[in-house]
């Protein structure tokens, strides 16, 4: 089927699932009542909130977690068979993955989606705690600091005066030898700043399926940070690689840059509902190594970047 008519037909699906008169929309509105009802005590605030830690958040939270996804999956299989007798077998498979978006952002979404956030940044508030430590901890860490300024996106005080590039069969071993080819001059602004900017537009947005759609883009963002670094200079390209290593490096720098409140219960509402929409260019790789990469955060001891564990703030003064 070709690929506008997939999306129209997605896009008629979605209309009718937001329909109120929709049968199926009845059903959810339903739904999303009933969790409301039921789990209203994630919105309270104060010695109610705390009543809630104090006895059994985790067990609560994913309760309310799996009644979600359990709803969503039921809705997405429901849709698929009376679609499916409507338009037949093969299309129904090519829009499966669409109504499995919609279905998420129409379920998860306003109230509902308000109390699955509370109810796990609750369970989860002794690891954002930790991870606020280390950000202040980190505040002025460095690229050059996590090994990520010779390939990459760098301060512009760090690039030391260099002889002429080397040939390009020499240049690897050259960077090797910290000789590192001399960017273009251009304005000074914060490495990586544009990546930066995506990860604290994942916590403004209000439903899981666009928060996975900005980290799924942060990838782009990120080689688009070092492309345009380096564009003017003699490197390239296929110089410009960046490994597993380095990449979780660079993710662990725009995070304490970014320092968002309560990104890691963002990643992990993520996280939950990434199985139920299955978006159909989506990668996976790029929120499975961000949550890595708060994780390390949680459990290395002191700054946790550092062989010494030294504060950065006092190793560069």
């Amino acid at each position: 089927m070709e690929d506008l008519e997939v999306k129209r037909l997605a896009a008629a699906i979605d209309e009718s699932l937001r329909s109120v008169q929709y049968p199926f929309n009845i059903l959810i509105r339903k739904f999303k009542r009933l969790v409301e009802k039921r789990y209203e005590r994630f919105l309270g605030k104060g010695p109610a909130l705390e009543q809630i830690a104090a006895s059994a958040a985790g067990t609560s939270t994913q309760e309310a977690l799996v009644n979600v996804q359990y709803f969503v999956s039921l809705m997405i299989y429901s849709i698929t068979v009376f679609y499916k007798s409507v338009i037949g077998a093969d299309k129904m498979l090519a829009l499966r993955e669409y109504v499995a978006n919609s279905l998420v952002d129409i379920v998860i979404s306003g109230k509902v989606y308000d109390l699955l956030l509370s109810a796990i940044r609750l369970k989860l508030r002794s690891d954002e705690n930790t991870i606020r430590a280390k950000i202040k901890q980190c505040a002025g860490i460095r690229p050059k600091d996590l090994g990520i300024n010779k390939y990459l996106r760098i301060d512009s005080e760090e690039f030391p005066a260099t002889d002429n590039p080397k040939p390009e069969s020499s240049l690897v071993i050259a960077i090797e030898e910290t000789k590192e080819p001399q960017p273009a001059a251009g304005p000074k602004t914060e490495p990586y700043a544009e990546a930066i900017e995506k990860l604290r537009e994942v916590q403004r947005l209000r439903t899981p399926m666009k928060k996975l759609k900005a980290i799924e883009s942060l990838n782009g963002v990120i080689c688009t940070c070092v492309d345009q670094f380096w564009k003017d200079s003699s490197i390239s390209p296929k110089h410009l690689f960046i490994d597993a290593d380095q990449y979780m490096s660079i993710l662990l720098y725009i995070s304490i840059k970014a320092d968002v409140l309560d990104m890691y219960t963002h990643l992990t509402l993520a996280n939950e509902i990434a199985d139920l929409g299955f978006k159909v260019d989506y990668n996976r790789y790029c929120l499975t190594s961000l949550t890595a990469a708060f994780v390390h955060l949680i459990n290395r001891g002191g700054c946790g970047l550092y062989a010494d564990d030294v504060n950065p703030q006092a190793r560069h003064t």
